[in-house]
């Protein structure tokens, strides 16, 4: 079993994509590592600006224990996990990704003024309400994060324009196929 880091900032779309991709194949399933870091820290969601490597390495040992847990019921051959990589420096994550057999990271982006419309239409979720110069500073910074971490790990990133979630999930899938060899 193998994980696949979905990455990108608040609003991009990382949460329908999984979903998405989910639904569409069985033999991949999902993590939600935010959620993950929520439970396991303790904070509340309007705190994760909060977060320490401290609860970073906290979350990836009790991580492992639920990928272990999926590996043994052997019904997943893929686990796929969103993460912001706003919080910590992508050098404080090589370790745990490593851990947590990371084969690939995805990075989705987006027009800053369709963040915007995403975040202002989520009903669901309290998502923060940046301008479009903050938006566009965040995701040259996870865009920075994302490259680095790929390159430390050596695993292969794919960059992706966010524009359309269905052809977005019909490229993810493709390149997932292709990384598992199918």
């Amino acid at each position: 079993m193998k994980t696949v880091k979905i990455v990108g900032i608040s609003g991009v779309g990382k949460t329908r994509i999984i979903n998405t991709l989910v639904s569409a194949n069985s033999h991949i399933t999902s993590i939600s590592y935010s959620d993950f870091l929520i439970e396991c820290s303790g904070l509340r969601i309007d705190q994760l600006g909060q977060l320490t490597v401290a609860h970073y390495e906290a979350a990836s040992v009790a991580l492992r224990n639920r990928l272990a847990s999926i590996k043994e019921r052997g019904m997943h051959d893929l686990v796929l996990m969103d993460d912001h990589l706003e919080l910590v420096t992508a050098k404080d994550l090589v370790n745990l990704y490593r851990d947590e057999l990371t084969v690939a990271m995805i990075l989705l982006e987006a027009p800053a003024i369709d963040i915007v419309a995403r975040r202002l239409s989520d009903r669901q979720r309290v998502r923060p309400q940046d301008s479009i110069e903050q938006i566009d500073l965040t995701q040259q910074e996870i865009h920075s994060r994302a490259v680095e971490l790929s390159r430390a790990l050596d695993i292969p990133p794919l960059i992706v324009q966010n524009r359309n979630p269905r052809h977005t999930a019909g490229r993810i899938e493709s390149f997932l196929r292709c990384l598992l060899g199918d």
